[in-house]
């Protein structure tokens, strides 16, 4: 079995895990040429966000919607203490029609720019007055696919200490024949 088939075989069963609405990172490297014709064969309603404009050209000759960034709105919790700081602070933001959250906080959506989700997720995080946020940093990555052979492995993450990550493998089943 050669590199490139079990890329193609990771590929594949990533691709098998997008579900409608989703959107969907892209990457540079070489499995991205074999996830992006999975993808356009299941049919969905997907938007992609690409890392490079050759994915991106790539990605839309296959008929796949491409947008330059992640746009919002990013859901907020913000403390009700203080809001009126706390809303000019995170601007462009809009209070919810919503119930508070469980704990009391005022629900609202962050509709700024998203070109930097990891560094968007630790000004919001490091604001007073916001709770919680709608962005998810990389450690909390859960999985990740991997071609050995003709299956592909699943490598399930766990976190040990802050910063810190163990993998284990569970495999998802032979792919091929």
């Amino acid at each position: 079995m050669s590199i490139e088939q079990e890329k193609q075989f990771a590929a594949e069963a990533a691709a098998d895990l997008v579900e409608d609405g989703m959107t969907v990172g892209l990457g540079t490297g070489s499995t991205v040429a074999f996830l992006l014709p999975a993808l356009a064969r299941r049919s969905l309603d997907i938007r992609c966000v690409a890392t490079s404009s050759r994915t991106a050209q790539a990605t839309c000759e296959l008929g796949l919607k491409v947008v330059n960034e992640l746009h919002g709105p990013i859901p907020l919790e913000l403390f009700r203490f203080g809001l009126g700081a706390t809303l000019r602070r995170v601007a462009p933001v809009s209070l919810r029609n919503a119930p508070p959250s469980p704990d009391g906080g005022v629900i609202a959506d962050y509709r700024g720019p998203v070109a930097d989700p990891a560094a968007l997720a630790s000004w919001l995080a490091a604001t007073p007055g916001v709770v919680e946020h709608g962005l998810f940093p990389p450690e909390m990555v859960t999985s990740a696919l991997v071609g050995r052979d003709k299956s592909v492995d699943s490598i399930d993450f766990e976190l040990t200490r802050p910063g810190m990550r163990s993998g284990r493998t569970g495999q998802l089943g032979k792919v091929g024949s």
